[in-house]
């Protein structure tokens, strides 16, 4: 069964991702209601990591998520990262509404949206 894919919105945003006992900053550049892609961690993050989790900070506010990682794209220096949403609060769903490229006003438009 193919799974029916979110429209993204694409933003710049940071992220601090707890996975193990290890800390790594990241840039996010797109958000969906399922899921997010941060770019920029470092090459030693570990994407099969069980328990991963990650605060994004907006101007809306901070949302701490649990994830998991469902694609890696590796070079030399970084690694770019797709994440699937496992748990999050309904603010995060309220922020997702208001971004949403189908319905968004050029009212809603802000520098962190891209």
């Amino acid at each position: 069964m193919k799974k029916s894919r979110e429209n993204r919105v694409n933003v710049s945003l940071t992220t601090t991702i707890g996975a193990g006992n290890f800390m790594f900053e990241g840039l996010v550049a797109n958000i969906s209601r399922n899921g997010f892609m941060v770019t920029d961690l470092p090459v030693r993050f570990d994407p099969t990591e069980k328990n991963i989790s990650t605060i994004i900070v907006t101007p809306k506010g901070h949302f701490k998520l649990n994830v998991r990682s469902t694609w890696v794209k590796s070079t030399t220096y970084s690694k770019d990262v797709g994440f699937e949403i496992l748990s999050y609060g309904s603010r995060w769903m309220e922020l997702l509404d208001e971004l949403d490229p189908v319905t968004r006003r050029s009212d809603y438009a802000t520098d962190w949206v891209v």
